[in-house]
């Protein structure tokens, strides 16, 4: 019952914060919590408000973590974010889940397994088509994904002030 209770707290929570920067939930799977920006209706600033969307996920979950120390310890996040193309589609006969697929979803969750706790890795690419990023560190510069080589990336760092499709895949890591 504290799981759920933990998990739903999680959820509502980012469902407000994705609302906020203008970020559509794509979906949730266990503890991993999918986020989209720029579709359905086109967004300028799609890679601006996913990194934004980003930022406010840790301090988020830092104001959450408290009343859950207890019985879990530390919540927080590892995000992966990717800017890229994707198809969309609905898929299923009864239960009908709409997902989006590609390189950018592949790429998102890649960089999500290879983020550190309270972590978020960003592709060079977002970065780039963000421009407005600040607070930027080198994260070791590359990670190999498979069927898509060697990607540059970057880690944004946690201070930040504000930081094709814009993806991002978190899940909550306890400490």
């Amino acid at each position: 019952q504290v799981t759920i209770q933990m998990l739903n707290t999680v959820m509502v929570a980012l469902d407000t914060e994705a609302a906020h920067c203008g970020v559509r939930k794509l979906k949730t799977i266990g503890d991993a919590y999918v986020a989209c920006c720029n579709i359905p209706d086109p967004q300028l600033d799609h890679p601006v408000r996913i990194l934004h969307f980003a930022h406010r996920t840790h301090i988020c979950m830092m104001r959450i973590s408290g009343r859950f120390s207890a019985a879990w310890g530390e919540l927080v996040m590892r995000i992966g974010v990717h800017t890229g193309p994707v198809c969309g589609a609905i898929v299923g006969r009864n239960s009908h889940l709409y997902d989006l697929y590609g390189p950018a979803p592949i790429i998102a969750a890649a960089l999500q397994e290879r983020a550190g706790i309270g972590e978020t890795l960003a592709s060079r690419s977002t970065i780039t088509e963000a421009k407005a990023c600040a607070a930027l560190e080198p994260s070791g510069g590359a990670v190999v994904v498979q069927n898509e080589g060697t990607l540059p990336i970057e880690s944004l760092a946690t201070t930040v002030g504000y930081s094709s499709v814009s993806y991002a895949t978190s899940s909550v890591t306890f400490s």
